[in-house]
């Protein structure tokens, strides 16, 4: 009899057919093999499907389930309600898993029984996999619990490890969070169990123009991020929050442009470049305002930028 896996993943994915393979292959090929990772084809349009089967006859692993189209949180609370393993991970099908992440993270929580999940810091990456940038999420190892009942956070819930009855605990994700499901996902965790932060980079977001993030407008966006942590405001003054009293705000119409996945990574670059400079590291500083000007050669605010690194 087949005994249930140590890790389940969720993994998402809509028309994901140019990163899906690359993503699978980075959780397939983990130290840590006792997974199980069910991806949720939201109604896919191009080759995604298609691709996800090929990988699926190799590896019995892999279990590929029909979404609704109702959104993010829905397609993520259908792959927990199948989730048979004793931790739950997520992974967008754009992203990927550090190497040896899952052992890393299982380890760590092996000699921490009292805490319910740990989460880890993540890098950009631009599209094709490239460019990649450490964001500064905190040098120290740390309990972040405090910090995240604060309304603060400070990683992707894709670095999390969570033990799989504490997902039960919150009810999944919240359906009206459009996108922000993952802040107010995380705020919430933080209401029932400890979390701890390792300083060890355990996933690689991809910057690319066809996420949600970077579809949706910012009007929208914002006001999901804003009402999140309003939420969270409310539960800690009153123990109930609007949603959960049947009074959620109106949610505003699609106003304002969505952010251009280029301009996001041209930030994070600069933002690296000044913590280097910093740090006393001005070569390196130079380096990656060089590499940020190349994103967008046209922003003169880049070049700017470079040219100051270079004056101070």
């Amino acid at each position: 009899m087949n005994k249930d896996p140590v890790v389940s993943i969720i993994m998402p994915m809509r028309n994901a057919e140019v990163y899906v393979a690359e993503a699978v292959d980075s959780i397939l090929c983990q130290s840590f093999q006792d997974v199980e990772l069910i991806i949720i084809d939201d109604q896919s349009t191009d080759q995604s499907r298609e691709i996800v089967e090929n990988i699926l006859h190799n590896d019995h692993r892999i279990k590929l389930i029909n979404g609704n189209a109702q959104g993010i949180s829905a397609a993520k609370n259908k792959g927990v309600k199948l989730a048979s393993g004793r931790f739950v991970m997520f992974c967008d099908a754009d992203d990927l898993l550090a190497k040896d992440c899952i052992e890393r993270q299982l380890s760590w929580l092996a000699l921490h029984p009292d805490v319910g999940a740990v989460c880890a810091q993540f890098a950009l990456m631009d599209s094709y996999g490239g460019n990649i940038v450490n964001l500064d999420s905190g040098k120290c190892s740390c309990d972040i619990t405090e910090e995240l009942l604060s309304g603060q956070t400070r990683t992707s819930l894709c670095t999390f490890i969570i033990k799989r009855e504490l997902v039960d605990v919150i009810g999944g994700f919240r359906e009206f969070f459009v996108s922000a499901e993952d802040i107010d996902f995380q705020f919430r965790l933080a209401e029932v169990c400890k979390i701890f932060y390792m300083s060890e980079n355990v996933y690689f977001y991809r910057l690319n123009d066809s996420s949600i993030v970077h579809t949706q407008p910012s009007k929208k966006r914002i006001f999901f991020e804003e009402t999140a942590r309003l939420f969270r405001q409310q539960r800690a003054l009153k123990g109930i929050d609007d949603l959960q009293s049947g009074h959620p705000p109106l949610v505003p119409e699609d106003q304002g442009d969505a952010i251009n996945s280029k301009d996001q990574l041209q930030g994070a670059l600069i933002g690296s470049a000044w913590r280097l400079h910093k740090q006393g590291e001005k070569l390196k500083a130079i380096k990656s305002g060089f590499r940020a000007c190349l994103i967008n050669p046209a922003n003169l605010m880049a070049w700017k930028s470079y040219i100051m690194l270079f004056i101070k």
